[in-house]
């Protein structure tokens, strides 16, 4: 079933990038509640697949690859539309290209970083203030700004256990690939 959701969110994300990219920059409706139901399938999907013992390979996968194409997508519309800052936005397309990078590396060798509580939050902060954004709401800036320093800190601390784990793997710290 996590799965299942994993699959409709990324289905989603054309139809999401579609209303948003067609909007005159007052706020898209169908765009925030399409942006509202694949952050809530995020969450959703994570939980059955931890509560049912569920997890697989692919969701280990597809699901941080549809949160980075969800939050990608509205992050560029809504740079090109300037509806956000440039600088911290640009910092989170760079911090999640890096960190998806870093992941493939990992996951190449044999190895896993799991998500952490910070990346749980970073990425809930990012979509609740892209949320709001996609809305038009002004209070959507300030907490785009946090989100972006959660963000940025979250792959300081992957980037840390990432190395730790590249150089030395250590057994109950960081899971292997596979297992």
């Amino acid at each position: 079933m996590a799965n299942v959701l994993t699959m409709f969110r990324l289905l989603i994300i054309p139809v999401f990038i579609y209303f948003l990219a067609v909007d005159d920059g007052g706020g898209s409706v169908i765009a925030g509640i399409l942006f509202a139901v694949a952050s809530i399938t995020d969450w959703l999907d994570g939980q059955i697949a931890r509560r049912t013992d569920t997890v697989t390979d692919f969701g280990r996968f597809a699901d941080p690859l549809a949160d980075r194409l969800l939050i990608g997508s509205a992050l560029v519309i809504l740079l090109v539309s300037h509806r956000l800052p440039t600088a911290p936005l640009m910092a989170v397309l760079v911090r999640d290209a890096y960190v998806m990078a870093g992941y493939y590396v990992l996951n190449r060798k044999g190895m896993r970083v799991p998500v952490n509580l910070l990346g749980r939050i970073s990425t809930a902060v990012l979509m609740l203030a892209l949320f709001l954004a996609v809305l038009g709401a002004d209070v959507a800036e300030p907490l785009f700004w946090g989100g972006a320093v959660l963000s940025f800190t979250s792959a300081v601390v992957y980037t840390r256990q990432g190395v730790r784990q590249f150089r030395r793997p250590r057994p109950g710290v960081v899971e292997r690939a596979g297992a």
